[in-house]
């Protein structure tokens, strides 16, 4: 960036929801900068964008900048409120520069014959080159001026912003300092010579003349005549000394002089200065003593006075750093140690754990109480992870002091190292060797701090710390292993093994070879790492190469070996040989054609009468080469799952001369039993055809085979049942396609794949792939969705439907089911309803939707708004009241007429009832006239 040039940043927050409850913060560094809130309603995950607009400063330079998305769901929500934060952006941002004026000041004084230098410094980024303008340009940001510099000199200091200019004026006054310099030398040496011709003069009358050796005294410079009990004394701050002194002399009179338990002069010889609760840190008290009477002989003897006090706290933090450290980068460690004194016996001493790293001392003479901080660079890796560091601030006051020394430790600080992950190479070798049908399973495990996402690249991305692989895995695979500090890939190389199969079709089980004639037999195989093809002909010895020539002096039985790392596989050719009359008998025919034919057709006819309904009968029935071999299979065809076993016997039902089996597994030699089992204990070719041959003619010229038809097959290793290309709940009457993966079943043309919603057969699907081989296969699912799938379960079946032969009932695999769920608008059952009101009045506006709806109510007699789906009151005035329930898929509305109770009925009782009773009245007066009047005759 440039400063000041205006730059936009964008906060990038995927799939969130409910955005209307999100903020966005934006810091630099530690400093909350603004932050973004956001009056979307959408309940479902949406991506959003916030903005912030800065204008760069030379101060923001390496500067990192972050947002931090906040979920605030009030109250009830999780607390502290979720939240989730970039990775930091750091900036760079490129300044002209500035010249340091304090190192260059803008007028300078150069006196003549001397020289000055000049020192232009900048800051600026890209850092800037530094060159002077004189008559001509000098490189450097140091510039030498003397008498013959001009006067004005500028600096320049240019980076790719822009250049900065500062002018130097350069001062060239007289020098008078030699003139100067000489007149003081003369003076002091004029000086000097009066100086010790007075001195000489004092010596002789003041010194010497009152001194003798007559009576000897120790004098003020000799050492004092006194001892101290202690040489030196270290005493906490508040804590108490006692230190005695002793006269080794007579005296006239000691005593101890200190601003604290000072002792007056006394004739003792023995006097002890005692402190009870010393508080002065810089004292100094001393032992003095006269023995001279005159007094003239004073001396005294200072007795030395360490005060020291342990510190009140010893912390340790990290500075300007509160997230985990990131390997390989450095920090700086600080120790505080609060209120100590003397610092210059402090020494700070850093551990990792129980291992000393590194110690500070002080060389502050303060003997006062002072704040100490002691710093350390280290630069972590993945082992300091969860270690503890920790400082100790110890006073190491010499002998004379406590024992052992006194210390005081910090709290251990924790740290967390983030590192990018490391794949384990024991675990994942670099190479795997894959046989057919037997699929290995790679495990990838790495170590890094946040735990790091596996995954591996294919031809698609495969999710998880295990990947199994086939033969039809690619050649190269990769394991990633990511988190936020990076991500580490390790190659694997897949070599498929394949044990060796011989191309039958190219190879025949017996060849025939005229006299006179040779045949060249060809031996393909397949496998890996690729075959290598050997004949063996017996006691003639071994031919490598894929083509044998083969002639009458081959042996009877020569074998194709294909061999290669997995295993062999071995071919059984039998070399029949015929002799070549065609050249004698095709010329007899060209001459006589005609003639043996008219005798053919006599002779054949003798021959049918007397040699096929004369000589033969049932008794001695011999099969022709025509008819079906004579050899039956103890089952008509066989399925077998890949890896188990099978036994079949054959068995002659004529006599024979041999009978054996012809197979890549299991194949059993000729021999003359009548019964010949072919047996396979464990299973793993999908191609194979055995076939069972006899020989029933001593000539071997009518040999004849029946194949067995084998099936294998292989249960799927995993079915599953996803949504195709779309994520979160479904829409009604929108349109989905379901898909079901079925891994690795064989063959497919058996497999049918069958949908379920709940326990009702929607669909099945079919395969009409002819490979015998595993495959994975995927079928597909259109669906419309409706409300009432919200909530059913979606599932797939793949089924291997083998015939009777196969396994009872056939074998199933079914994927976990998908839960739908379907959002849907709001539908009443009907637009309107009346309601005659009555003393209450109930209007229920229910309605089933998803997502739930809110409800709004609409009428010209309601004078509140009502958010409920029900109203229910007793005051309501007759009219209509239009219920709108909503939500994110749409609306419906409802209305509702009151009407007022029809009164006719009530009016009708009444007068009907008003009616009765005067017919009655009336009916009754009749009565008693009629009755009054009889009784009067």
């Amino acid at each position: 960036m440039m400063e000041k040039g205006q730059y936009e940043l964008q906060c990038d927050v995927q799939d969130v929801a409910p955005v209307q409850n999100l903020t966005v913060k934006w810091y630099k560094g530690q400093t909350l900068l603004s932050q973004t809130s956001f009056t979307d309603t959408s309940r479902t995950p949406v991506n959003e964008v916030a903005k912030l607009l800065i204008t760069a400063d030379r101060a923001d330079d390496g500067a990192q900048f972050w947002c931090e998305a906040e979920l605030n769901l009030g109250a009830e929500g999780p607390q502290p409120p979720p939240k989730k934060t970039s990775e930091p952006l750091s900036f760079t941002v490129h300044f002209k520069p500035i010249i340091d004026e304090t190192k260059l000041p803008s007028t300078v004084t150069v006196f003549r014959g001397y020289s000055v230098v000049l020192v232009c410094e900048a800051e600026g980024n890209p850092k800037p080159k530094i060159s002077w303008s004189l008559s001509e340009n000098v490189d450097g940001d140091k510039l030498t001026v003397s008498e013959s510099t001009p006067e004005n000199v500028h600096c320049n200091a240019s980076n790719s912003v822009d250049t900065t200019t500062r002018q130097v004026k350069v001062y060239k006054p007289e020098d008078y300092l030699p003139l100067i310099a000489g007149l003081i030398a003369v003076a002091v040496a004029f000086i000097s010579v009066i100086f010790i011709f007075n001195y000489s003069i004092y010596y002789k009358t003041a010194k010497m003349g009152r001194y003798s050796l007559k009576d000897p005294k120790p004098s003020t410079q000799a050492e004092c005549p006194v001892q101290l009990s202690q040489k030196s004394v270290v005493v906490e701050y508040g804590g108490s000394v006692a230190v005695n002194c002793s006269a080794s002399v007579p005296h006239y009179g000691m005593g101890w002089e200190a601003s604290e338990g000072g002792v007056g002069k006394t004739r003792d010889s023995v006097i002890t200065w005692r402190v009870s609760d010393l508080r002065e840190w810089d004292i100094k008290p001393f032992c003095y003593i006269n023995y001279d009477i005159t007094h003239d002989t004073l001396c005294q003897v200072e007795l030395p006075v360490t005060v020291y006090k342990t510190p009140d706290s010893v912390s340790i933090s990290i500075v300007n750093h509160t997230r985990p450290m990131m390997e390989g980068e450095q920090y700086e460690l600080q120790c505080d140690v609060q209120d100590v004194a003397p610092v210059q016996n402090l020494t700070v001493k850093w551990y990792k754990g129980q291992t000393l790293l590194s110690q500070t001392n002080f060389t502050d003479t303060s003997r006062t109480p002072v704040n100490e901080v002691a710093k350390l660079l280290i630069r972590p890796n993945r082992t300091d992870d969860g270690a503890q560091f920790w400082c100790e601030a110890k006073l190491d006051l010499g002998a004379e002091g406590p024992q052992p020394p006194p210390k005081k430790t910090s709290e251990p600080l924790s740290i967390t190292v983030h590192f990018k992950p490391i794949i384990s190479e024991t675990k994942l070798p670099s190479i795997v060797t894959v046989f057919r049908g037997y699929p290995v399973v790679l495990v990838c495990e790495a170590e890094g701090n946040p735990k790091p996402k596996i995954s591996w690249s294919l031809s698609e991305n495969v999710d998880g710390d295990k990947l199994t692989v086939s033969e039809s895995t690619p050649e190269n695979v990769h394991c990633n292993a990511s988190n936020s500090v990076g991500t580490t890939t390790r190659q694997v190389k897949v070599f498929i093994q394949v044990i060796p199969i011989i191309d039958k079709t190219k190879l025949p089980s017996t060849v025939p070879v005229f006299r006179g004639y040779s045949e060249v037999l060809t031996c393909k195989a397949e496998g890996s790492p690729k075959p290598t093809i050997r004949w063996s002909l017996g006691a003639n010895g071994i031919v490598d190469n894929e083509n044998l020539t083969i002639t009458e002096l081959t042996p009877e039985d020569v074998y194709c070996n294909a061999s290669n790392s997995v295993g062999w596989t071995a071919r059984r050719i039998k070399v029949v040989l015929k002799e070549d009359y065609l050249p004698l008998i095709a010329g007899l025919i060209a001459v006589a054609v005609a003639f043996i034919s008219v005798i053919f057709i006599f002779i054949y006819s003798i021959y049918y009468k007397t040699a096929k309904m004369g000589r033969y009968s049932l008794k001695d029935a011999k099969p022709s080469t025509q008819a079906k071999c004579p050899v039956q299979f103890s089952q008509k065809s066989v399925v077998v799952e890949y890896g188990g076993s099978v036994a079949v016997n054959c068995t002659a039902s004529v006599p024979h001369y041999g009978m054996g089996w012809e197979a890549s597994e299991g194949g059993v030699d000729k021999t003359r039993d009548s019964v010949v089992t072919w047996t396979v204990s464990d299973l793993r070719e999908w191609d194979i055809k055995p076939f069972c041959y006899i020989n029933y003619d001593k000539t071997h010229d009518t040999p004849c085979e029946e194949e067995l038809p084998v099936t294998v097959y292989k249960t799927p290793d995993s079915v599953s049942i996803g949504i195709v290309n779309h994520r979160g709940p479904m829409k009604e009457g929108k349109q989905y396609e379901l898909q079901c993966d079925v891994q690795d079943v064989a063959p497919v043309q058996n497999l049918t794949v069958k949908w379920y919603k709940g326990q009702t057969l929607l669909n099945q699907t079919t395969f009409t792939d002819t490979s015998i081989t595993p495959v994975n296969e995927t079928t597909k699912l259109l669906i419309t969705a409706d409300r009432a799938d919200d909530g059913a379960q979606y599932r797939c079946k793949a089924e291997l439907n083998l015939g009777a032969e196969g396994p009872q009932p056939p074998p199933t695999k079914t994927s976990k089911p998908l839960n739908a769920e379907v959002y849907y608008k709001p539908k009443h059952s009907n637009s309107t309803e009346t309601i005659v009101k009555n003393n209450e009045v109930t209007l229920d506006c229910t309605v089933k939707a998803k997502p739930a709806p809110t409800y709004t109510w609409h009428s010209e007699h309601l004078k509140e708004k009502i958010n409920s789906p029900v109203l229910l009151s007793s005051k309501l005035s007759p009219g209509n009241y239009t219920c709108t329930a909503t939500n994110s898929q749409g609306s419906d509305r409802k209305v509702f007429i009151v009407q007022q109770k029809d009164r006719t009925t009530f009016w009708a009782i009444v007068i009907s009832g008003v009616v009765v009773a005067v017919a009655l009245i009336v009916t009754y007066l009749i009565y008693k006239f009629k009755c009054s009047k009889n009784s009067i005759i």
